[in-house]
């Protein structure tokens, strides 16, 4: 990319979580190399994003004022600033939702910035609304462009009518590369870890994201005190805050569960190098990367609503689904684990068969550039 067509971008987020800092800050830093911009403008974390106590700050970053209301149980999202802001870049990525009011006011008044919306594509962690389906479908078709995390909503956007030119899946990824490394160096160090960690003659589970009630926790910590049961050396280390917090404390005085109420990649290195899998019975999202670069495999349940990236794993290789109690779950999924430390079947996946950072960066910035390209090449 020349210094000519690098463009300023300006990207719109609900709110800015850590995990999503590695991806904009290398974003931020291919474009200012080459003479443009990254502006992140977001809201502050509400609800069950709030508790999970993860948002986070930038040099490249701004909060903005958001209005919400909600209309017949949909919340609608309205951030005024950024119709001004969108003056002064080349290009506008915002959420593909049919509750993007700034979406909307894009279409209406016929701004001229070009707009690229990015999301699912397709309904993946809740029951498709038709009218809301239908409404995103339209808004797709009015973007300059459309960026999706998987393939497959990608391929649902064009069998909604989008022309394949205008739909680019960018995937989604954290910053897997480094934690393929530290993961690594712990691996090399898993019987000093085991001690360090007082994890010694323990069979442990990984469970990490969120607590809150689509990751089950509920069942994931009546599975722990089943396994518990039925093997005595086991834990369940949980890795993670939010609103069920007060439920992982209570189980952890019964001795099945360790609770870590943040993980950082070093830590997810460390327990990853002794840990057998990572027990995961409600929505899988981006820790399906973490499982790929730690080479551990995903047990879980039997559930709908899993985000997109959960189309990374491999069934059956990668991702095993038991149950459907908590104890037929804890059950299979320690069977599983045994197998695996006796006799392990499968290597992790090489890095470049894994979504990273770089990867997911250098196909965003390629779709902004283009479109920035086309719109100037029209005028």
């Amino acid at each position: 990319m020349s210094r000519r067509q690098a463009p300023r971008v300006l990207m719109v987020q609900p709110y800015l979580p850590r995990y999503r800092v590695p991806l904009f800050s290398l974003m931020h830093e291919r474009l200012s190399t080459d003479g443009g911009e990254l502006l992140v403008v977001h809201g502050t974390p509400k609800g069950a994003q709030l508790r999970r106590a993860d948002a986070a700050t930038a040099e490249w970053a701004a909060q903005t004022e958001v209005w919400n209301r909600t209309f017949r149980g949909i919340e609608l999202k309205f951030r005024p600033a950024v119709a001004g802001l969108a003056k002064r870049h080349d290009v506008v990525v915002m959420e593909l939702e049919a509750a993007n009011l700034n979406a909307w006011y894009w279409y209406l008044r016929n701004t001229r910035c070009p707009i690229v919306l990015w999301g699912h594509g397709k309904s993946y962690t809740a029951p498709e609304r038709r009218t809301g389906r239908l409404l995103e479908v339209f808004l797709a078709r009015q973007a300059s462009h459309v960026m999706t995390y998987t393939a497959d909503g990608r391929e649902e956007l064009i069998s909604a009518g989008l022309l394949p030119t205008r739909v680019t899946a960018v995937g989604n990824a954290n910053d897997s590369r480094k934690l393929r490394r530290l993961a690594l160096q712990s691996i090399s160090r898993r019987e000093s870890i085991l001690h360090e960690l007082d994890l010694s003659d323990r069979v442990v589970a990984l469970y990490v994201g969120g607590l809150d009630a689509d990751k089950r926790i509920d069942y994931l910590l009546a599975a722990a005190e089943h396994a518990r049961v039925r093997e005595p050396r086991f834990l369940l280390v949980i890795g993670g805050s939010g609103e069920l917090e007060d439920d992982v404390r209570a189980a952890e005085k019964h001795g099945a569960v360790r609770w870590i109420p943040r993980f950082d990649q070093e830590t997810l290195a460390r327990y990853g190098a002794v840990a057998e899998a990572i027990w995961m019975p409600g929505r899988i999202g981006l820790v399906a990367v973490d499982s790929l670069a730690l080479g551990l495999p995903v047990i879980s349940a039997d559930y709908k609503y899993h985000a997109p990236e959960v189309t990374y794993l491999r069934p059956g290789r990668e991702l095993f689904v038991f149950g459907p109690t908590p104890a037929e779950y804890a059950e299979s999924a320690l069977a599983l684990m045994h197998r695996r430390r006796t006799d392990p079947q499968t290597r992790p996946r090489p890095i470049s068969d894994i979504p990273t950072v770089e990867s997911v960066v250098d196909k965003i910035v390629q779709t902004v550039a283009t479109v920035a390209l086309s719109v100037r090449f029209r005028k």
